[in-house]
């Protein structure tokens, strides 16, 4: 019910991911960690973040998001996390420009 009246909430995002991940529901962690980065991104969020993205095996997205948390804290300036969609057009563009640079 809080979500629906404060859906634009970080904190109540950040909360429901937390409540999620202890629950062992990474999807709806994940998405509820995103949502409330895409609002207010906060270290700590890119931290929790993270930590999830490394217990599930994408080293990846893991190292983006600690890159950018620690960014963030450090100089003051966050860079949105790349869509899944942004994050695939570049390996296919990579595996397009090695197969020119081989044939």
């Amino acid at each position: 019910n809080w979500l629906r009246v404060n859906k634009h909430s970080a904190m109540l995002l950040l909360s429901l991911a937390r409540i999620c991940r202890r629950a062992k529901l990474w999807g709806k962690a994940r998405i509820f960690y995103e949502t409330s980065l895409s609002i207010l991104p906060l270290p700590e969020t890119y931290y929790d973040l993270a930590r999830l993205l490394d217990q599930l095996g994408d080293k990846e997205d893991a190292q983006e998001c600690y890159q950018k948390g620690l960014g963030l804290a450090v100089e003051g300036v966050a860079h949105p996390l790349r869509t899944r969609s942004e994050k695939y057009t570049e390996k296919f563009r990579e595996a397009s420009l090695k197969e020119l640079v081989i044939a």
